[in-house]
């Protein structure tokens, strides 16, 4: 049984991208992808899945209802196929401007992901989608507290 330390992005044989942290369960085919022997906080023998061992943190909010803007931020695991580690942002990046220098898609995508409301963003996302589904989803947040 083994348990990540950090959060890691793998590419399966199909070419998708799957994202696991220290509370996901990582399936066999995962574990044997997954080299860096810093990422593990318990090495799992290999061809033996890993097993969560506590739970996982409060889920965000509950997703904003169907929207054409949900079909761009997906609650699917993809990540950019990097396997190296990457620790979780603790609190999210500032948000980016809504135009001019620094407001692209990639911007708007690292933002979305570093608020936690997302467990992906496809690569397909316009800029625009990507800002409909953040400001959706703060908005549900806030009719919430209200």
């Amino acid at each position: 049984m083994g348990r990540l330390r950090t959060t890691v992005h793998v590419t399966d044989d199909a070419g998708a991208t799957h994202v696991f942290g220290p509370y996901s369960a990582v399936p066999d085919w995962a574990t044997e992808k997954i080299t860096n022997p810093k990422v593990w906080e318990v090495e799992p023998e290999r061809g033996q899945a890993s097993i969560i061992t506590e739970p996982p943190p409060a889920p965000p909010a509950d997703p904003v209802p169907a929207a054409a803007a949900d079909e761009a931020v997906q609650q699917q695991p993809v990540g950019d196929g990097d396997q190296s580690p990457a620790a979780a942002p603790t609190e999210p990046l500032p948000e980016p401007p809504r135009s001019g220098k620094g407001s692209g898609a990639d911007a708007w995508r690292e933002y979305a992901m570093s608020t936690g409301w997302f467990d992906s963003v496809s690569e397909d996302a316009n800029r625009e989608e990507i800002i409909a589904a953040v400001d959706e989803q703060r908005a549900a947040i806030e009719a919430e507290k209200e």
